[in-house]
């Protein structure tokens, strides 16, 4: 087990990240991490909601790590077009249309889909926090149907999971207010 804590403390007068617009977390999740189907209604809650998204992320998504609903589309039209082809063409494929590096989640490398959305941040409960988010992310969508997927369902399943995700709960309970008004703004 890592002592993020003190892993942190080392570093802590030698670097800095959160008050630094110039650097963030990236999260790399093998291709093989989740299906298609799950990465598209993993998107779609990620996408459809820029606001929650950026709650959590705790930055703005619009340079970095951009959310653009097109990203999203095109995802969705290249998983139902080629979703019989041979994995080479499939990567090629995916490769090709989300060359930009620069999106939420980038998918130009071989091996890895990377998430880019988090702000880069030394506390390990935050660390941790981004990690619970796309851990749990992942297992509500894999295991919810796509009209099910929504936002208020995918936080209930975190509240009701507060054992498994206590960062993120600690997270979403610090900012219960602000969460509310990103549901209300669509």
């Amino acid at each position: 087990s890592v002592d993020w804590d003190d892993m942190m403390s080392k570093f802590r007068n030698q670097i800095q990240s959160f008050n630094d617009d110039n650097c963030g977390i990236h999260i790399h999740m093998s291709r093989n991490f989740m299906s298609d189907l799950t990465m598209y209604k993993f998107m779609k809650i990620m996408y459809k909601n820029k606001s929650f998204t950026e709650l959590i992320a705790q930055r703005n998504t619009d340079n970095w790590a951009k959310i653009r609903m097109s990203h999203f589309n095109q995802f969705a039209k290249v998983v139902k077009q080629f979703k019989n082809e041979t994995s080479s063409q499939y990567k090629k494929f995916v490769k090709a249309n989300f060359g930009q590096r620069y999106n939420a989640m980038n998918f130009t490398n071989s091996a890895t889909i990377e998430c880019r959305i988090f702000k880069g941040n030394l506390k390990s409960n935050m660390l941790l926090k981004n990690i619970e988010y796309l851990l749990s992310l992942k297992e509500f969508c894999q295991n919810t149907s796509i009209q099910n997927c929504e936002l208020n369902q995918y936080i209930g399943f975190v509240k009701s999971n507060f054992k498994s995700y206590p960062n993120l709960n600690q997270f979403l309970n610090k900012n219960n207010q602000q969460m509310k008004s990103t549901m209300e703004v669509k």
